[in-house]
């Protein structure tokens, strides 16, 4: 006879569903469908709050990232894990005014953006949703070249991409560093702007840790970054990142080595 009370199966199912979420693609296209949601409430004048599918994708998001801790406690119930008040009533109308004013802004300003408010960056450390979103927008306005839309976003990046919250963002690492790469081959991007001390030289430098992949990824950008950087910047950055991840590197070669 089993032992498992009814509540502890429904915890299981909802840690299940949560980990079928938090699978990359899924993930990747959730976190990029809430920005697209997110501007096209901004584009009809409407509140973050009143959107039921802006509300749906954050309590998707919010079981996807809260998947891990049911998994190793079912005892605590089957309860689906609210979504933080601050996502939907702080940290989504911030959002949306950064979008409002990109929209807003001349087309032809490439200038760097201002720093980001502080409650951002806040939102950024001490909440896992909020944080991914963020990682989503800068990568989709990167991605159409849009440097100063981005900036604020990775400052607040910098300030909260550590410890286990930067060991669960392989994906986005890899992806900044691709991005980057395109960028500095068709010159929207030089190591003389401020992108690049905080994307480059904190962000990705850093997280050469996580993975020979993300290293690997950060080693082809400034391979690619090479020719229009100078010696001493592209010496400067290649001799972090080989500091970074000697003991990974040390690691693997035991790995490899035969028994």
């Amino acid at each position: 006879r089993s032992t498992c009370r009814p509540d502890d199966s429904l915890a299981r199912v909802l840690a299940d569903a949560g980990m079928i979420l938090r699978d990359p693609p899924i993930m990747h296209m959730l976190l990029h469908e809430t920005v697209r949601t997110l501007e096209g409430v901004v584009e009809r004048a409407s509140m973050p709050k009143h959107e039921p599918n802006l509300v749906l994708l954050a309590q998707l998001l919010t079981l996807a990232l809260h998947a891990q801790p049911l998994i190793r406690n079912p005892s605590k119930g089957p309860a689906v894990p609210a979504v933080s008040t601050t996502l939907m009533q702080t940290f989504f109308p911030l959002l949306a005014d950064a979008i409002l004013e990109r929209e807003m802004a001349d087309s032809d300003d490439e200038e760097e953006a201002a720093m980001p408010n502080p409650q951002l960056v806040t939102l950024m450390q001490t909440d896992a949703v909020t944080r991914k979103i963020a990682l989503a927008y800068i990568l989709g306005r990167l991605a159409v070249g849009d440097v100063s839309s981005a900036y604020p976003f990775l400052v607040g990046a910098a300030d909260s991409l550590k410890g286990e919250a930067l060991l669960d963002e392989a994906a986005f690492a890899s992806s900044l560093a691709r991005r980057l790469s395109t960028m500095m081959q068709t010159g929207k991007l030089t190591h003389t702007m401020p992108v690049w001390e905080v994307a480059v030289e904190t962000i990705l430098l850093r997280a050469t840790q996580i993975s020979t992949a993300v290293h690997e990824e950060v080693l082809r950008l400034l391979l690619a970054a090479g020719k229009n950087l100078p010696r001493e910047v592209l010496s400067r950055c290649v001799t972090r990142a080989l500091e970074k991840t000697r003991r990974q590197r040390r690691h693997e070669k035991k790995r490899k080595r035969p028994k």
